[in-house]
């Protein structure tokens, strides 16, 4: 679970880092999976991005901000299934509509997220 948390964490850093680089292929990317396809897999990943925070949680350095942020990231899950579609499709054209800074901005903090799981989490990986 330590190592689902890791590489998550690596994505998601990475994504930002991509963000910063290349809004425009960003939005690209996130617009492939505005889909029912897109939308399962996204609610799929936050539950169990949300379960494997919530477990490795009392081995991390921040145990009950990540224990938090793991039932905030369960409940997007399942928010997300429960929004459907055609909601799901106007978020993604939303974000996907916003500016390149804007963009950049999102990506940012995207980044920033990543390097703190990795350095919350750092313990439990048993480095």
């Amino acid at each position: 679970m330590t190592f689902f948390i890791l590489g998550v964490s690596l994505i998601i850093l990475g994504f930002g880092a991509f963000g910063m680089l290349s809004p425009k292929r960003l939005v690209n990317f996130v617009l492939w999976f505005d889909n029912l396809r897109g939308l399962y897999v996204a609610a799929a990943f936050r539950i169990l991005f949300g379960i494997a925070l919530i477990y490795i949680a009392p081995t991390t350095q921040w145990p009950e901000f990540l224990r938090i942020l793991g039932l905030f990231t369960l409940a997007a899950g399942f928010a997300l299934l429960l929004l459907g579609l055609e909601r799901f499709h106007k978020i993604v054209f939303w974000w996907c509509g916003q500016s390149a800074g804007i963009l950049r901005i999102w990506s940012f903090f995207a980044f920033l997220l990543g390097v703190f799981l990795i350095y919350a989490a750092w313990r439990a990986f048993g480095f």
